[in-house]
């Protein structure tokens, strides 16, 4: 199985909202509040913005609730219905 990849226009953001989303989120909650010393500082920031992202963040699709992973015992459990 080979996955290729499509380029995309350039300002369209129609076409790719949900890398649009992240991307926006991203540069709003972590890029734009630090001053970056080096290319490993990015790395580093970048790579704890994502762990929160996906293990951490509440989620606007579940009313703000936390989202339980496999790999991250210490958050909430999602409420019972």
């Amino acid at each position: 199985m080979c996955i290729e990849g499509l380029p995309i226009p350039y300002g369209a953001p129609n076409a790719s909202p949900f890398v649009e989303h992240v991307n926006r989120t991203l540069r709003e909650e972590t890029l734009n509040h630090f001053i970056f010393l080096s290319v490993d500082h990015i790395h580093r920031v970048v790579a704890e913005f994502i762990r929160y992202y996906n293990r951490e963040r509440p989620s606007q699709a579940i009313h703000g609730t936390q989202i339980r992973t496999r790999n991250s015992d210490n958050l909430r459990r999602l409420p019972e219905s």
